[in-house]
């Protein structure tokens, strides 16, 4: 084949791509930390009473896009049950 031929492919005869979510990975560990974080975030949420901040009014709560969706700048005030 010359340089300057051209070259026509048929793309239909390709075989077709694997998407990366295709394949299931197993990590170890990670239920246990699933569960881990679940325990830690009940805990908290029995123990204390989470508030906006004394005077503060949320103006936005949907957050600002980039890499990941990013919470708005929020005060919030901790109170012992």
């Amino acid at each position: 084949m010359l340089a300057n031929e051209l070259v026509q492919v048929n793309l239909s005869t390709k075989k077709s791509i694997f998407v990366f979510d295709f394949l299931v990975f197993f990590i170890i560990g990670e239920q246990i930390a699933k569960i881990q974080l679940f325990v830690v975030l009940v805990s908290l949420f029995q123990k204390f009473e989470f508030h906006f901040a004394d005077g503060w009014k949320p103006k936005d709560l949907r957050g600002q896009p980039g890499i990941t969706l990013r919470p708005p700048d929020c005060q919030y005030q901790a109170f012992v049950r």
